[in-house]
């Protein structure tokens, strides 16, 4: 009987420490917002580096093989290291969404959602969506003009300590 009662009161102690991971409360979403706002900043601020490395590509003449082999090198390790990141930080931030939604979905939590959270939650997936595309589009130019010098130098570029495997896009446009 008391060792009953013992572990009645202990599953009532670490019910109470995790009633916020049963019921999702409005500070809960806001945190969650927030969250994939951040996200979408940083993977915004790791496609400015992609497109950077992009432009770089094409204006000093790799596209062409004109340019420099370290600094063709030098882009590459550019190009990848940021499209992982951008990828990584876009899928981030859509798990972040579609846990912030289900957050929304709750009973305790549904009637509290306000327009101006609607709102936020619908600007924040459009612009998920619009990151998670232009990515898509970068890692296609990198497919077509970067990987093939990549792959073609692909002793230098072990070297350069960049990852053997491509972003999973790469792989995807093989098939």
């Amino acid at each position: 009987m008391k060792a009953w009662l013992l572990l009645l009161a202990l599953g009532a102690a670490s019910a109470s420490a995790s009633d916020d991971l049963l019921a999702p409360t409005l500070e809960d979403l806001d945190r969650g917002l927030a969250r994939a706002e951040r996200l979408l900043d940083d993977a915004d601020t790791a496609m400015d580096g992609l497109a950077t490395a992009e432009a770089a590509w094409v204006t000093e003449g790799c596209v062409a093989n004109r340019c420099a082999f370290d600094r063709a090198l030098q882009l590459v390790v550019a190009s990848r290291s940021a499209g992982h990141d951008a990828r990584d930080l876009v899928q981030s931030a859509r798990a972040e969404l579609t846990r912030v939604h289900r957050m929304a979905s709750f009973d305790a939590v549904r009637p509290l959602v306000d327009t101006r959270r609607q709102q936020r939650m619908e600007r924040l997936d459009a612009r998920a969506g619009t990151v998670s595309e232009a990515w898509s589009v970068r890692t296609a130019w990198y497919v077509r003009f970067v990987e093939p010098w990549a792959r073609r130098n692909a002793t230098a570029v072990a070297r350069a300590c960049v990852p053997d495997d491509p972003p999973p896009a790469v792989e995807a446009g093989k098939r």
